[in-house]
């Protein structure tokens, strides 16, 4: 008589969240409104597993990709001091341009999906969010935050 094995499968997925703050189409969205397309994107993008890791960029203010980055010109672009929920994005492309101007939308994203609206969105997935300033863990039932980091380069010669 064969004897069967169940084997309990998990899918997670990871999504470079980068890429899809790239592709979308952000001229003239609130950033609320550009959270909310992000994320509906981010959960089609990893639809079907338990878990999806949302990992964004890391913009370290020393680094070879910094220094290539000023060489070409991409400091030229938008920088905000706050990112405000109701701030309308004029021009999208400019705000990406420039690591300094990345480096806080990022943040507000990762902040904006741990509210109550946003969870109920998530069903059985959990969103794990990595960026610049930590870690989150994101469920339907709340948000905790996993880790925070202070990223920091040292140069020796």
């Amino acid at each position: 008589m064969a004897t069967t094995n169940m084997v309990s499968v998990r899918r997670a997925t990871i999504v470079d969240a980068m890429g899809i703050v790239q592709k979308i189409r952000g001229q003239k969205l609130t950033f609320d409104e550009l959270s909310d397309r992000i994320l509906k994107q981010i959960l089609t993008d990893g639809r079907g597993g338990e878990t999806i890791n949302v990992v964004f960029d890391v913009y370290r203010d020393q680094s070879i990709k910094t220094a290539e980055r000023t060489s070409r010109g991409s400091t030229q672009g938008i920088v905000f001091s706050q990112v405000r929920p109701e701030h309308c994005i004029k021009n999208y492309k400019r705000l990406l341009a420039s690591t300094d101007s990345k480096a806080k939308p990022t943040k507000f994203l990762a902040d904006s999906w741990k509210d109550e609206k946003t969870r109920e969105l998530l069903g059985n997935t959990t969103l794990l969010v990595t960026s610049r300033t930590g870690a989150a863990l994101v469920t339907t039932g709340r948000a905790r935050l996993l880790v925070t980091c202070s990223w920091s380069v040292t140069f020796v010669s």
